[in-house]
């Protein structure tokens, strides 16, 4: 197996392992998501302004500027040595 496809392997199993456990346990999954309803609104807008500050970013030409500040910032990741191997 090479490396894109374990890596797409990988991917595959950290979309579809979240769905699959709800799936399985939905009686308690209903309790959760019963108690989280009163913070849904408060991340729907949240997520809303985010969207509207990256379509601000976007048409100022600034995303570039965000997207190189945030690679400083995580640098402890090492995203360049991950862009290597792949």
């Amino acid at each position: 197996m090479g490396h894109g496809a374990l890596l797409l392997t990988i991917f595959s199993l950290g979309l579809a392992v979240p769905f699959l456990l709800i799936a399985a346990s939905i009686g308690s999954a209903s309790r959760y998501i019963a108690r989280a309803a009163p913070w849904l609104e408060v991340v729907s807008f949240i997520g809303g302004a985010f969207l509207v500050f990256l379509g601000i970013l976007l048409l100022a030409n600034m995303l570039g500027v965000w997207v190189a500040y945030f690679y400083r910032v995580f640098d402890f990741i090492n995203y360049d040595r991950l862009l290597e191997y792949l």
